[in-house]
């Protein structure tokens, strides 16, 4: 082993021992200062990583070692410290729940383990999985042939087939163009049938307004008095009151002019004149 820098630098004092340990101690402290910082340059040769950090960090830094050395706290137990608050916080943190939470569950004890199970707790996690991982590719694998053969108990419908309506009666895409395509086209009839629909109902509602209304009220009225023309006619025609009125031997021509104008504007007169 090659001898150190200081090792080297070492000379003896010429002089008896009693002489020799009588001097001045402050060779000694620099000579102890001188192989520290031989040892601290040594162990710093191997750290290669020199990170880069702004001026005001590097100056935070500075005040906090400089603290660190007025108090006589070297920095390593400053570490350790630090890293044991954060420790005694986290744990806290992990048993802490919030103040609204009341919920407390019953546990119940664990239940007696059989030898079986027992060796299964000592077994290590990873293999108990290998061991059950066979199980549950069976399991995965008859569900799947479960679904993929199988039928919904329900509807009794097979899965994966769903129930189409019947085909075109008869054939759209004559030119075999592309899906994407023909819809595109289509979107121009469905528009001109729109447009053909919109007319339409404009013609009916422009006829509509040129033509007199007569409201629900006003058609039962109408109703009504038809009726009652009718009846008052069939008992003028009804001499023998039997219920039925003889067409071909009737007096048509004897009808009172009122109600012959009143049954005219009924439509009465060629609804009995069908049967003459």
């Amino acid at each position: 082993m090659a001898p150190s820098k200081l090792a080297k630098q070492l000379t003896r004092t010429p002089g008896q021992l009693w002489d020799r340990l009588l001097v001045d101690t402050d060779s000694k402290q620099r000579r102890i200062e001188e192989l520290r910082q031989q040892m601290e340059e040594m162990e710093m040769g191997e750290c290669t990583f020199k990170p880069q950090i702004n001026p005001r960090t590097r100056v935070l830094v500075q005040e906090r070692l400089e603290a660190l050395k007025q108090h006589n706290i070297k920095y390593h137990d400053q570490l350790f410290k630090d890293a044991e608050r954060r420790r005694q916080r986290q744990a806290e943190y992990s048993h802490w729940y919030p103040e609204e939470i009341t919920f407390q569950p019953k546990l119940y004890k664990r239940a007696r383990l059989n030898n079986e199970d027992e060796e299964r707790e000592q077994e290590p996690v990873f293999e108990r999985m290998y061991k059950l991982a066979p199980k549950l590719m069976e399991k995965k694998r008859a569900m799947r042939d479960a679904i993929l053969n199988g039928v919904d108990p329900e509807t009794g419908q097979p899965f994966f087939k769903p129930v189409t309506g019947r085909a075109p009666t008869f054939q759209r895409n004559t030119s075999a163009l592309p899906i994407g395509e023909f819809l595109y086209g289509m979107r121009y009839d469905f528009d001109e049938r729109k447009g053909f629909k919109a007319e339409r109902a404009r013609l009916l509602t422009d006829s509509l307004a040129n033509k007199p209304y007569a409201g629900t009220k006003s058609q039962a009225l109408l109703e009504k008095m038809k009726e009652r023309r009718f009846q008052q006619i069939f008992e003028y025609l009804d001499k023998d009151q039997d219920g039925a009125v003889a067409l071909d031997s009737a007096d048509l021509d004897m009808l009172d002019p009122e109600h012959t104008r009143s049954s005219r504007n009924s439509a009465i007169l060629p609804f009995i004149s069908q049967f003459l």
